[in-house]
């Protein structure tokens, strides 16, 4: 369903996006009678309205199409930032506008637009947890694990037993976890040690506490 701020936004650029669709719309005759020009105009917001989940509903497709992307290319290499836009041609859509929606929603980030219109960003945490939750709670799942099996404090090395692909993308989670204030990132003679603050152990104890809602929060 579509919200009353959405729907807003569309009064207003109703105009600007009918013409973006090549659609034409003309003013009702002017020989119409009073009640035909109402119903004329109740006709035409309906319809508008219609054209407009549409758009929204095609973007939403390709925002999607281009996160999925983007997590396969982050399984492969975290740190790089990685061209859409041939995703975005695929569905004809225009990778700006695109690359704009994901990063209003926090689904990506390093968003750099090149002069050629070449588009390059690289997926969130919150943009993985869109596509793929289970990712991501298995994720943390893991990482506090570790941490209270050991008291509270332990090496992100350690917890992912050396692994430097996991350790990469734990990093990205664990900088969620600092923002909320839940762990601190201690740097310990070229390693980095992850330590429970006390609003952590009593956050975790309570298993029941809708941990990523807080995650994305603090994006």
């Amino acid at each position: 369903m579509i919200s009353e701020v959405f729907m807003g936004e569309f009064v207003i650029n109703v105009s600007k996006i009918i013409q973006s669709l090549h659609i034409h719309y003309f003013l009702p005759p002017k020989s119409l009678a009073g009640g035909c020009i109402r119903s004329w105009y109740v006709n035409f917001f309906v319809l508008s309205k219609v054209q407009l989940y549409l758009v929204w509903s095609v973007m939403e497709k390709v925002a999607r199409a281009t996160l999925r992307y983007l997590f396969q290319e982050y399984l492969r290499g975290p740190s790089v930032s990685y061209a859409i836009n041939h995703i975005t041609d695929s569905y004809k859509a225009d990778a700006v506008e695109v690359a704009n929606y994901l990063s209003e929603r926090n689904w990506i980030r390093e968003l750099w637009v090149y002069q050629n219109n070449q588009v390059t960003c690289r997926i969130t945490v919150p943009g993985i947890e869109e596509i793929n939750p289970v990712f991501i709670h298995n994720k943390l799942k893991k990482l506090i694990s570790g941490l209270v099996s050991e008291g509270g404090r332990r090496s992100l090395m350690d917890i992912f037993k050396n692994k430097i692909e996991e350790y990469s993308i734990a990093l990205d989670i664990v900088y969620q976890l600092e923002k909320l204030k839940l762990v601190n990132i201690i740097h310990n003679h070229g390693e980095i040690d992850i330590e429970l603050t006390p609003h952590g152990w009593k956050f975790f104890e309570k298993k029941d506490r809708p941990l990523f809602t807080l995650m994305v929060a603090a994006c």
